[in-house]
């Protein structure tokens, strides 16, 4: 999370926020704070509490079917906090068992270090996919499969409501249904400004006036990093031929929410 005097920008992940906090962070660097990452409303110190409503709020989204090729393929190169609860072994049974009550165990480590373990297999993502939105159980971390919701909705939308609304981890544990987590979005999302990653550099431009920066300055640090985006996938770049009509259809189910509200499409 960075906060400057203007705004706070929050980072969803795998939908470009590492870039856009760069540059973000140097347009504020001499009047900004960069406190941890991913973070939930619930996990901001509270003495930043008080000025979270009066700060404009800004975050990244993305096209769902392009999210979770990103997400994997991030994790075939042995990177990111999923790829590393699912394969290193960590037992958290008990974890799960005291904070929810529910017993969901992990699978064998070396079933998921196989899927990871080429970013071109698209059967490999394909079952990985399935695991991740289907079988339930099992646990994958977050809460996410132990949630409520888990039934209705995917692992983006998921976190697209802990991190962008207000009592988000809370909620989602209660919620039953679809047009209830909308309700609850429509009341408790706090989010004024989102920038996709289609266009990242194009969307900070063109708020720049709105978060109290000066657009010949954004311009400026935009194409002073523009070819170094970080914390990027090594993957085939058209998410589409990982999908066939099965998989593809998943996506569209489980995150109707993401895809109706920023019209997006296959």
């Amino acid at each position: 999370m960075l906060i400057s005097k203007h705004f706070i920008y929050l980072e969803l992940h795998k939908t470009g926020c590492t870039h856009t906090r760069d540059i973000l962070y140097r347009l504020c660097k001499d009047d900004c704070e960069i406190i941890g990452k991913h973070n939930t409303y619930e996990q901001l110190p509270r003495k930043y509490r008080n000025i979270f409503k009066e700060r404009i709020k800004i975050a990244n989204i993305r096209n769902p079917w392009d999210w979770y090729v990103s997400l994997w393929s991030f994790g075939c190169q042995g990177k990111g906090g999923l790829y590393t609860r699912l394969t290193n072994g960590i037992d958290i049974k008990t974890f799960i068992k005291e904070k929810l009550n529910i017993l969901y165990p992990k699978l064998d480590p070396s079933f998921w270090a196989n899927l990871y373990s080429d970013p071109e297999d698209k059967e490999n993502f394909r079952i990985w996919l399935k695991y991740i939105l289907l079988v339930n159980k099992h646990s994958i971390g977050e809460g996410f499969k132990e949630s409520s919701i888990s039934n209705i909705v995917g692992l983006l939308t998921y976190r697209y409501i802990k991190l962008f609304t207000f009592f988000g981890t809370e909620i989602l544990n209660t919620l039953s249904s679809l047009t209830e987590l909308e309700h609850h979005d429509s009341r408790n999302n706090f989010i004024d400004f989102i920038i996709r990653n289609e266009h990242i550099n194009k969307d900070i431009i063109s708020i720049s006036k709105d978060i109290g920066v000066d657009s010949f300055a954004a311009k400026s640090v935009i194409k002073a990093i523009s070819n170094k985006r970080t914390n990027s996938s090594i993957r085939n770049k058209d998410y589409k031929v990982y999908y066939d009509d099965e998989t593809a259809n998943l996506i569209r189910e489980k995150e109707y929410f993401i895809i109706k509200k920023y019209n997006y499409a296959f």
